[in-house]
């Protein structure tokens, strides 16, 4: 597979643990949101989802720029960053809010049912976001 050729684990394997920390980030005020709101599913959960996804992302965009990518270019491209994020948290929202909304589940609290979608949208959404984030943002090599 082309994608993870020559440098591509070591550099697919730094973009995992930034994409960790970032996941960590995003949970973090996840969960904090639909804490202090008590709301958790549904229309609540997609904006909370879109809200601590937003803040990753630009944690995600520094991290990834300085040290997964090493681009050190003056020109910002936060951009179009931003731009392939707004497709993979349109994906990531429409995933929570589908869990949340219509599957029908009795094993897990409602918290842990939004955490458990979270994680999905989260681990379909990697693959996408690391290909163009290095095809059309980073240094293209």
């Amino acid at each position: 597979m082309k994608l993870l050729k020559n440098r591509h684990p070591k550099r697919f394997a730094k973009f995992s643990i930034v994409g960790s920390l970032n996941f960590l980030v995003d949970i973090i005020i996840l969960n904090s949101l639909s804490y202090i709101t008590g709301f958790n599913k549904g229309f609540f959960a997609a904006v909370f989802s879109a809200i601590s996804f937003l803040v990753a992302n630009i944690n995600s965009y520094y991290l990834n720029r300085k040290w997964t990518f090493r681009d050190n270019e003056k020109e910002s491209r936060y951009k179009v960053f931003l731009a392939i994020s707004i497709v993979g948290i349109v994906i990531n929202i429409l995933i929570v809010y589908s869990f949340t909304t219509y599957v029908s589940q009795s094993y897990f609290s409602d918290i842990i049912w939004l955490n458990i979608s979270k994680m999905i949208a989260t681990s379909l959404v990697i693959f996408f976001n690391y290909y163009s984030y290095k095809r059309y943002v980073f240094n293209r090599n």
